[in-house]
């Protein structure tokens, strides 16, 4: 993976100061002198301004991540909505893409599965790269390629309930990561009842464990028993761990998460090259500068920004 890539921060940390434990070192230090000069200022007089409650290390939303798009939705003229059609095809108007025979004409035709077709002057592709290879290619070969060549890994979670008595006999802390040289199939473990507190009722304990990803992509074809009884001879080497589930839930997302291998940085540079050539394409998601929510939502204001700012005129 690159470093550069996958946590810039540490790049920086490095690069400034020679090492991350010099780096950190050097910012506890900075985070103590703050504190005591916040204190130094409370002590002669200054006004506090209430109690301080610090934000959690892990936050969600309350009812789940479908709250998000709920809200979304709520915004949008549902007239103006299509769910379930696949898009098979884009196509430059009529004049080509930049528009140069009429600048109050479409940029582009969207063809979908199924014979329904859209006009539009600006696209944002916020998809896998591997599927907006699949749409740009006719468009622009080398700017499909480019985004083809991006690699994904699979993933697996599998969620168990427990009934009172079990999470006393779980270590503390929030759960664990499994090192690749321990040899076991389990990537990690979450204890979401203790991650996010309203996930589970009072007493009860949620278990999320990991599998897959790119040095396990097998694990996504192992049958729903066979993954719960793999889970669960790993929970007892580690933990002695054993009580039954009361239930279980198992979600595999196939080539879900873009990986950020060495040289990821210099392919982005020749995607966004490439994409210039395509006026009114826009790319967005998790798999260019960040796999977070946050940087969904980053770089999905910002193909929207750059979409209104050189939008065609209307006519």
């Amino acid at each position: 993976m690159s470093v550069r890539s996958v946590l810039p921060r540490f790049f920086e940390m490095e690069r400034q100061h020679g090492s991350l434990t010099r780096a950190t070192l050097r910012a506890m230090r900075q985070r103590r002198k703050a504190k005591t000069k916040s204190t130094a200022q409370l002590d002669s007089g200054g006004l506090d301004t209430g109690p301080r409650n610090p934000l959690p290390l892990f936050m969600t939303l309350r009812d789940g991540l479908e709250q998000l798009t709920g809200k979304l939705v709520e915004q949008l003229d549902m007239a103006r909505v299509h769910l379930g059609q696949r898009v098979a095809g884009i196509e430059a108007a009529p004049g080509g893409p930049d528009g140069a025979a009429d600048r109050c004409s479409r940029r582009y035709e969207i063809f979908c599965e199924g014979g329904l077709a859209f006009d539009a002057d600006d696209i944002i592709l916020a998809m896998p790269t591997h599927e907006c290879s699949r749409l740009l290619a006719p468009l622009h070969p080398a700017v499909g390629g480019l985004l083809g060549e991006i690699p994904y890994s699979s993933s697996m979670t599998v969620s168990l309930g427990y009934a009172e008595g079990a999470r006393e006999h779980l270590p503390p802390g929030f759960g664990y990561l499994v090192p690749r040289k321990e040899g076991r199939r389990m990537l990690a473990c979450t204890f979401v009842h203790r991650k996010f507190n309203h996930r589970a009722p009072e007493g009860k304990a949620l278990l999320r464990c990991f599998l897959g990803g790119s040095r396990d992509p097998e694990a996504l074809n192992l049958s729903d028993d066979e993954v719960v009884t793999v889970v669960r001879q790993e929970l007892k080497k580690i933990l002695n761990f054993s009580f039954e589930p009361l239930f279980r839930r198992i979600h595999r997302w196939p080539a879900s998460m873009a990986q950020y291998l060495v040289g990821h940085a210099g392919r982005l540079r020749k995607i966004q090259s490439g994409i210039e050539d395509l006026p009114g394409i826009y790319l967005a998601g998790n798999a260019y500068s960040g796999i977070g929510i946050s940087d969904c939502i980053r770089t999905g204001r910002a193909a929207a920004q750059r979409a209104i700012a050189t939008s065609i005129p209307t006519c």
